[in-house]
């Protein structure tokens, strides 16, 4: 491939203004064994992102991510009608004391 093309294709790149056909142009040419030296430097790019492409969680995942969240321990009481109202019975009544 044409390495003025190239320099074309990536300077669009840099641009945001390739397409997706484009993008996999410059991938398929980074991955080739033929790269310019003066565009070495960006061939790291190109691999990485082919490689990262491939890269994918395992069918397992979901079940381990699951099994390192703990299970929230709820501190709140449960209080009924009659508990409630216990402080207001208790110091409402007659004591020992009143008399």
């Amino acid at each position: 491939m044409d390495s003025k093309y190239i320099e074309q294709l990536l300077e669009r790149y840099w641009q945001c203004e390739t397409s997706l056909e484009d993008e996999a142009e410059l991938r398929a040419f980074f991955s080739g064994s033929d790269v310019p030296k003066h565009l070495l430097r960006y061939k790291d790019l190109f691999v990485y992102q082919q490689l990262q492409q491939e890269v994918h969680l395992g069918e397992d995942f979901d079940a381990r991510v699951l099994a390192e969240v703990e299970v929230p321990v709820v501190k709140a009481k449960r209080l009924t009608l009659a508990a409630r109202f216990m402080p207001c019975l208790l110091y409402t009544s007659a004591s020992p004391r009143d008399s």
